[in-house]
C-alpha cells in the first residue's frame, strides 16, 4: 500500500507575477512504516518574461518503494501596467513664450525592471489669432506590452494689447472711408478688421456709412506679433451733419446750389438719400429750370431730364445696362451734368454720385 499525504493537497492556481504563492510543504504517513517527501518544481517560460508556468511535484515514497505523487500548476501572468507618478496638469492655457518643458513622468512596474518610455508632441495650427494646442502624450510599456498612458493639453494663447484707441466722424453721405489711415504709417496690415456692434458698414478695411444707422459703433483691428495680439479701436460715429435741409425762404442765386446735390442715392426705403436731389425744392419759385444727365464710367447716359424734379431713384431710364431683367441699375459711381437756367443767373455743375443699394 503506497503512502498517504498528511495536509490538504495545493490546487491549480493563476497568478499575477508579484502574488506567486510559496510551495506547500508536504508530509505523508504509511501504514507499515514511515514515508518520505521530496519536491520538484520546473519553470516553464511563455511568451514574455514574466508569463511562465510552474510544474510543482511532491512525490512520497515509502521503505518498500511504494509512491504517491501529486502535481500542482501555477500560472504566472503579468496583466498589470506600469504605475505613474510625477504627473503634471492634464490640461492649462499659457502665453506662448511661456511654454513648460515636458514633464519627467516616473514609471514603476511590479514585475519588470525595464520599462520603455514613448513621447511625442502634436501642434495645431494657429488660428487668426495666434493661439494654438499642444497635445502631449506619454506612452509606458512593460515587458510584457503592458500599456499606460498619460496625455496633456497644454493651449496656447497671445498676449492681447490695447495699441490705441481713434475715433471716426463720418457722414452717412459720406464716401468709403479707409481705416488703416487712421492708424500708425506702416503697420503690419495682414490682420483682421471686426465689426464688433455688426453695423454692416465694414467692407474689407473700409467703413461705408451708406446703409448704417445714425448711431456710435465700434471697429477693432488685431493683428499678431510674436506672443503679442496687438489691438486698435475705432469709435465710429456716423450722423447727419453733412445732410442740408431745404432752407425756409433760400436766395436765389446758384452760388450755393452745389451744398444741395447729393452726394449718394440709397433708394431702400429709409427716407434717406433715395432720391437723387439737386435743389429743385430749395430754389421753388425762383424760375429755374434744372436739365439733368447723368452718365456711367463709360460715359453712356443712363438717364437724363430737361425738368429735373429731384426724382431720380437709381433706374435706369430705359432699361440698358441693368441688373436682371429690370431697370435697376448695379451699385457704383456715376456722374452727372446739371445745367440750371431761367432764373437770374444760368450755370453749369457736374460731379460723382455714388449709387447704393
Amino acid at each position: 500500500t503506497a503512502p498517504t499525504f498528511n495536509e490538504t493537497l495545493p490546487v491549480d492556481v493563476s497568478a499575477e507575477c508579484d502574488t506567486v504563492p510559496t510551495a506547500e510543504i508536504l508530509t505523508a504517513d504509511d501504514n507499515c512504516g514511515t514515508a518520505d517527501v521530496t519536491f520538484t518544481e520546473t519553470r516553464t517560460d511563455g511568451t514574455c518574461a514574466n508569463d511562465y508556468i510552474l510544474t510543482r511535484v511532491w512525490t512520497a515514497t515509502d521503505e518498500c518503494g511504494l509512491e504517491t505523487t501529486h502535481t500542482q500548476i501555477v500560472t504566472v501572468q503579468d496583466t498589470t501596467a506600469p504605475e505613474l507618478s510625477n504627473l503634471p496638469e492634464e490640461e492649462i492655457t499659457v502665453v506662448c513664450d511661456e511654454i513648460p518643458d515636458a514633464a519627467e513622468i516616473t514609471a514603476t512596474d511590479t514585475c519588470s525592471s525595464d520599462v520603455t518610455m514613448i513621447f511625442t508632441e502634436e501642434e495645431t495650427t494657429p488660428n487668426e489669432d495666434g493661439n494654438y494646442t499642444i497635445t502631449r502624450n506619454w506612452l509606458f510599456i512593460d515587458e510584457c506590452s503592458n500599456e499606460a498612458v498619460f496625455t496633456q493639453i497644454i493651449n496656447v494663447e497671445t498676449e492681447e494689447k490695447l495699441i490705441s484707441t481713434e475715433s471716426l466722424n463720418i457722414c452717412i453721405d459720406d464716401l468709403e472711408f479707409n481705416l488703416f489711415s487712421l492708424l500708425a504709417d506702416g503697420i503690419n496690415t495682414s490682420g483682421t478688421w471686426t465689426d464688433v456692434d455688426g453695423t454692416g458698414g465694414l467692407i474689407g478695411s473700409d467703413f461705408d456709412p451708406i446703409n448704417v444707422e445714425i448711431g456710435d459703433y465700434l471697429i477693432t483691428y488685431t493683428y499678431v506679433d510674436g506672443c503679442t495680439t496687438n489691438r486698435f479701436d475705432i469709435n465710429v460715429n456716423v450722423n447727419d451733419e453733412c445732410v442740408v435741409l431745404p432752407a425756409s425762404s433760400p436766395p436765389c442765386d446758384l452760388e450755393g446750389l452745389d451744398e444741395y446735390i447729393s452726394k449718394a442715392v440709397t433708394p431702400n426705403g429709409d427716407g434717406y438719400n433715395d432720391t437723387f436731389k439737386v435743389g429743385v425744392d430749395a430754389y421753388f419759385g425762383c424760375g429755374y429750370t434744372f436739365d439733368i444727365k447723368i452718365f456711367n464710367r463709360w460715359g453712356q447716359v443712363i438717364y437724363q431730364s430737361a425738368n429735373y424734379q429731384d426724382d431720380w431713384d437709381g433706374l435706369h431710364m430705359t432699361g440698358g445696362l441693368t441688373v436682371g431683367n429690370t431697370n435697376d441699375l448695379p451699385s457704383g459711381t456715376y456722374y452727372y451734368i446739371l445745367v440750371v437756367t431761367g432764373g437770374i443767373e444760368n450755370k453749369s455743375f457736374s460731379g460723382p454720385i455714388y449709387l447704393g443699394k
